[in-house]
Order: C-alpha cells, then structure tokens, then sequence
C-alpha cells in the first residue's frame, strides 16, 4: 500500500489520521496550487478550516486568505469534507487572497483531468 521513496516538488502533511480513531475512514487529497502539490492525509470528518489550518503550517497563509476549490464550487470552511462530497484521492485547487482583496483565478495544470493525469503518472516507473 505505501509507495517507495519521495517525488522531488511534493510536500505533505500527514498528521491527525489515525489519531482519533479514524484510521479506516483516512484518505488522502492533494491541493494543488500553481507548479506545487501539497498531499494531505485527512479524515471524511475533518472541517474545510482544519485542512486550511494545516496548509497555513506549508503555505504560511493565514485560512482566511486561502479558498479550496473542488470543480466550480468553493468549498464552506463551517463544513465537513463528506458534507462537501470530497473523496479519497481529489484534488483540491488552493488559490490566495490579492492585495485587492479578491481571490486570484486558479492557476494549476490541467485542474480538469488533474485527478487521472496524477494516476498515470503514479504507474510510471521511477528513475527514468
């Protein structure tokens, strides 16, 4: 089930599964954000807030400056990530509040098929 070795460019965040006793319930989302990939181990129960709490750690963004996408729809920080229909192994856009006040545009690679593009590159053999 685990993977060998680390991918250069990715960063993660793996606390707070198995904690509270949902280790059966873990899964694991990846939010992107421009050329950058944070892999973040989550629990169907963890709030919109708390994800953003653990990328503020990676990002040193504060939550309220910070807004995760799934396809069109923002995500609610007062909502769960079942209540939001997030599920093992999607990606998330990550995008940041301007100086203007606004929420920049998102700006990742291929957002739309980021979810089977990253599984093809997960089967490719490594070392090439």
């Amino acid at each position: 089930m685990g993977s060998g070795g680390g991918t250069p460019g990715r960063r993660g965040a793996d606390r707070g599964t198995g904690a509270g006793g949902f280790t059966g319930q873990a899964m694991h989302v990846r939010v992107k954000r421009k050329d950058t990939t944070f892999f973040l181990n989550v629990a169907p129960t963890d709030y919109v807030l708390e994800v953003k709490q653990r990328l503020q750690d990676l990002t040193e963004r504060d939550p309220s400056e910070q807004q995760l996408i799934k396809g069109r729809a923002v995500l609610d920080d007062a909502k769960s990530l079942a209540e939001q229909r997030i599920e093992n192994d999607d990606v998330i856009a990550l995008v940041f509040k301007s100086g203007e006040g606004e929420f920049e545009p998102i700006d990742i690679d291929s957002f739309a098929g980021a979810k089977e593009g990253a599984a093809e590159a997960e089967n490719e053999p490594a070392g090439a």
